[in-house]
């Protein structure tokens, strides 16, 4: 697959996948996360996406088809932060607005 193709296939089916987790995100009751949790689950989200990326690429290519094992354990990993990053926003808003008159 030329890179060109590959970049683009990327570019339009990587931002499905965030756009399902987001939704498939469940909101659990309390957050047990502390914003210094919560700043060091956001960098890690960051680096998943990062290998979610190159192991989708390794896969498509046919370079390294183990990938696919990393493909979906990242992806696994990055939906349930995800959904602990969510609970913890939701929660901190909680914590904020009761606060505040």
């Amino acid at each position: 697959m030329k890179p060109q193709k590959l970049l683009l296939l990327l570019t339009c089916i990587f931002p499905l996948i965030f756009i399902g987790s987001i939704e498939a995100a469940p909101a659990a009751g309390k957050s047990s996360l502390t914003m210094g949790d919560a700043i060091n689950k956001a960098g890690r989200q960051r680096m998943l996406s990062q290998r979610i990326v190159k192991a989708y690429a390794l896969v498509g290519q046919k370079v390294m088809l183990s990938a696919n094992i990393q493909l979906r354990d990242s992806i696994k990993l990055f939906e349930k932060q995800l959904a602990e990053l969510t609970d913890f926003a939701a929660t901190d808003e909680e914590r904020k607005g009761s606060s505040t008159f």
